[in-house]
């Protein structure tokens, strides 16, 4: 992984204002900096109505 990358997560962590965000930011930094941070395709939840057979669906 660049160390852009690192750079970027660790300075949103500092400016997060939220404890649990900057805390999420700082491991995405810390896979990062080992290159061991992974992205998966983009996949966006569909909602359906309750009655249906599977109430969320994951289309991609």
């Amino acid at each position: 992984m660049t160390d852009s990358r690192v750079v970027r997560y660790r300075r949103l962590a500092l400016a997060e204002h939220a404890p649990e965000k900057a805390r999420i930011l700082r491991l995405l930094a810390d896979e990062a900096e080992q290159g061991i941070l992974c992205f998966s395709p983009l996949r966006t939840a569909v909602v359906k109505p309750a009655g249906s057979a599977s109430a969320v669906s994951l289309d991609t």
